[in-house]
């Protein structure tokens, strides 16, 4: 994946999207295979789907602080998981 400046998204290894009021994750994070860090952490989302298996490289995962209540038992046990303060 490029953007339209020409930069290549695919050797990515970390994404902040703190902060945006996201509701869902937008699909396209889905695609980035060499991400290992991701922060989603202040947004409103309800749920993380399953497709965030796809991400292979991910070591750092932060939810931290959105609406998510149900099991993660779904997400690989190498995976840091900071999931604080969800209601």
């Amino acid at each position: 994946m490029q953007s339209e400046e020409g930069i290549e998204y695919q050797n990515l290894k970390s994404l902040d999207l703190s902060f945006k009021k996201l509701h869902s994750i937008p699909t396209y994070i889905f695609e980035l295979s060499s991400l290992e860090n991701l922060n989603l952490s202040h947004n409103q989302l309800k749920e993380l789907p399953q497709e965030i298996i796809k991400l292979k490289s991910l070591k750092v995962l932060d939810i931290s602080w959105n609406h998510i209540t149900h099991n993660l038992d779904f997400l690989p046990k190498e995976i840091k998981v900071n999931r604080a303060w969800n209601r």
